[in-house]
């Protein structure tokens, strides 16, 4: 028996949901969906000690940049870089400007590697 796309549930759950994002679930799921924000009723949605830097550089730069950047901030504590791709996460751990005490955690890398990295 075929099954029909109309009786099909989608889910898709994620830390940030880019307008983009909504604007395909507007287009294919025609108001047919719901967005749901946990965090929206949050007074302070991140911790006081967390710190967030955002920098705008030259692609050719990045590397380079985010190496100036660990280096100044990176030894205060633990760092989360995230990046758009696997790819970018994956050459992170090849660059040489990088501090080599960084592990990568994307869908490509096994749940018990995952939980060690973490």
């Amino acid at each position: 028996m075929k099954q029909n796309v109309k009786d099909t549930t989608f889910l898709m759950f994620s830390a940030t949901v880019p307008k983009w994002v909504k604007d395909l679930a507007n287009h294919y799921l025609q108001q047919n969906w719901k967005y749901i924000d946990l965090a929206k009723d949050l007074k302070a949605k991140t911790q006081k000690n967390i710190q967030h830097i955002s920098i705008n550089c030259p692609y050719h730069n990045r590397m380079q940049t985010l190496a100036d950047i660990l280096l100044i901030y990176g030894g205060i504590g633990q760092t989360i870089v995230f990046t758009s791709t696997k790819a970018e996460a994956n050459s992170l751990l090849l660059s040489e400007k990088i501090n080599k005490g960084i592990e990568v955690m994307h869908g490509d890398i096994a749940q018990t590697q995952r939980e060690v990295t973490l």
